[in-house]
Parts: structure tokens; C-alpha cells; sequence
């Protein structure tokens, strides 16, 4: 009878070995399938929250993957700032001019290689000139956010030129009715003067260390894992949205006219705002844009706003 418990006891450990040594041989491989064979929609990259500027950034040091519209696996390592750009020396050296690039996924430009973003090019088309230039963009930062960025990388690394690369629905990326998103601190303008209000990013940034959910993304590798980031969007999308058999173009364009009676989304074009959300986005966007540009210039430094259309605007068809 006890050789037969032992036996027991023993083949339940082997089970439990055997299953546990399974599961990690099944998550390496659909980790190793995930990164190799391009499926839309599934791609790889993390944020981590930095107190300096107050405003997420990408895990420094990860890597990010994207399969862009072209079907390609696009791998892009993040430098030690924590920007989809090459590493840079913190001091600048003697007889070089340097230009910094700020704004949102048009400066992070995932959906091409390095050696092919704009700010990569402008570098190597200007090498005769001593030119050296440095990117520090984010998904989803309107203007506030990318002043906030310039306040400190501007100084720190030394800029000549800082260039704010904007699109029209970056004015409303940072007012918090507009933008609806809580992981962003917001502007808003009282008596002519920009304040930042970081409420909802406390109010998340608390949760989360209370919450189990960041210390569950650490033990299982999430930061650095493309199948844990893709079920832990896929659950949230599910949760957030329901289930959806069809997308619009709206849902990944600038392109869909919003409601006259309601706040507009960030997908809405900001021209087809109403009144009130238009004109209160415009008067903090001249705001905050002055308030930078005075930041800049007093330490003579230059300024430039580099505008980038919409798809719809520079893609018009010739006239017959």
C-alpha cells in the first residue's frame, strides 16, 4: 500500500514536470512563430512611465516589431532614452549641429526600417554639413506632449534646432474631453495661460501599483514577450470594444466626420468639429505652440513646425 502512494505521488510529479516543460516548449514556439512569420496586426512593444517628463515612453533597450501595409517585418531597437531612433552621445561634439525631431508616430515612423525614417535620411543627406539629428517621437503625443519632451531633451542633449513634425489632430490630442485616454497628462487654458493637468495619469499610475497586473507583466517577460503583449491586447480589445468581423477606414485614419452635438474622437476630422471643441483646441494649440516656441528662442535656439497632411490632402487625383 505504500509503495503504491509513493508510486502515486511520484508519477503525479512526473505529470506535473512533464506539463509545466510542455507549456514552456508550446510558448517558446508560438514565441519564436510570432516573431518570424508577419501576421497583420500582431506586433511587439512596450511603455514604461518616466518621471522626468512625465510622460510614457518605450521600454529602453526593447525592441519593438511591426508588420507594416507592405506585409514586412519591420524589428526597430529602442535606444537607452527610451526613442525608436540610433543611440546618441549625451555630449555633442565640436563642430556638429544638432536637430531634434519631436511629435507623435509620424517621427516614430514604425512602419519603416531605421536607415529609411526621414530623420535618418535628412542625416545622411546632409553629412557634409556636420549635421546630426535625433528623433523623439511616441504614438498618440499631441503638442503639449512633445513641448514637454523638448523641456528636457533640448537642454540635455544640446539641440541647435528643435522641429515639431505636426498633424492636425495633434491639437486635440491633448485636450482630455478630445483624446479620452488615460495615460497622458492634458492641457488647459485659464487666464491665457497653459496648465498641465496630470489627474488622470496620477489616478492611473496609482492603480497600477496597487493593481496585479504590472507585477504579472514582469514575471511573465511581458516587456520583452510578443505573445503575452498580444493576448494582453487582444483581452483588452475584447473587453473594450466587444467583437468586431469588419473594420472601417476610420479606424485607422484621420477620416471620420464627428457628431455636431458630441465631443469629437481622435479619429474625427477636426475640421468637421463643432464650434466650441474646435475653437478651445485652437486657442490652447496657439497657446502651448507660443509657450514652446519663447522656450526654445531663449536659449537662441531655432524653431520650426514641419507639417505633415493628411493621406487625403497630398493624395488628391489630377484633374482630367
Amino acid at each position: 500500500m505504500k509503495n503504491s502512494s509513493k508510486f502515486s505521488l511520484k508519477l503525479i510529479i512526473f505529470r506535473m514536470i512533464a506539463f509545466v516543460f510542455a507549456m514552456m516548449f508550446i510558448f517558446i514556439m508560438v514565441e519564436f512563430f510570432l516573431r518570424m512569420v508577419p501576421i497583420p496586426g500582431v506586433e511587439m512593444l512596450s511603455g514604461v512611465f518616466d518621471p522626468e517628463i512625465n510622460l510614457y515612453k518605450y521600454t529602453p533597450n526593447s525592441k519593438v516589431i511591426k508588420i507594416n501595409s507592405r506585409n514586412e517585418r519591420i524589428v526597430r531597437k529602442v535606444n537607452s532614452q527610451g526613442y525608436l531612433d540610433k543611440e546618441h552621445a549625451v555630449k555633442k561634439q565640436k563642430g556638429i549641429s544638432r536637430i531634434g525631431f519631436f511629435g507623435d508616430s509620424y517621427v516614430v515612423s514604425r512602419q519603416v526600417f531605421l536607415e529609411k525614417t526621414f530623420f535618418r535620411l535628412i542625416e545622411t543627406q546632409l553629412s557634409d554639413e556636420k549635421v546630426e539629428t535625433m528623433a523623439f517621437g511616441r504614438d498618440g503625443h499631441g503638442m503639449l506632449h512633445a513641448a514637454m519632451k523638448s523641456k528636457k531633451y533640448s537642454k540635455d542633449f544640446n539641440l541647435d534646432m528643435v522641429v515639431y513634425v505636426f498633424c492636425e489632430n495633434d491639437v486635440g490630442d491633448q485636450i482630455a474631453e478630445i483624446k479620452q485616454y488615460p495615460l497622458l497628462p492634458y492641457a488647459e487654458l485659464k487666464n491665457n495661460e497653459i496648465f498641465v493637468n496630470d489627474s488622470l495619469l496620477r489616478s492611473h499610475l496609482k492603480s497600477q501599483k496597487r493593481g496585479v497586473v504590472d507585477k504579472l507583466k514582469k514575471i511573465l517577460f511581458y516587456n520583452h514577450s510578443i505573445l503575452m503583449q498580444t493576448v494582453y491586447r487582444r483581452v483588452n480589445l475584447l473587453r473594450q470594444h466587444g467583437i468586431s468581423l469588419s473594420t472601417k477606414e476610420s479606424d485607422f485614419n484621420m477620416s471620420s466626420k464627428a457628431d455636431a452635438n458630441k465631443p469629437p474622437s481622435s479619429t474625427d476630422l477636426p475640421s468637421t468639429w463643432n464650434a466650441r471643441y474646435k475653437k478651445e483646441a485652437l486657442s490652447v494649440a496657439q497657446s502651448v505652440l507660443l509657450d514652446w516656441y519663447k522656450d526654445v528662442n531663449k536659449d537662441a535656439k531655432n524653431f520650426a513646425v514641419l507639417y505633415i497632411p493628411r493621406e487625403s490632402e497630398w493624395e488628391k487625383k489630377e484633374s482630367e
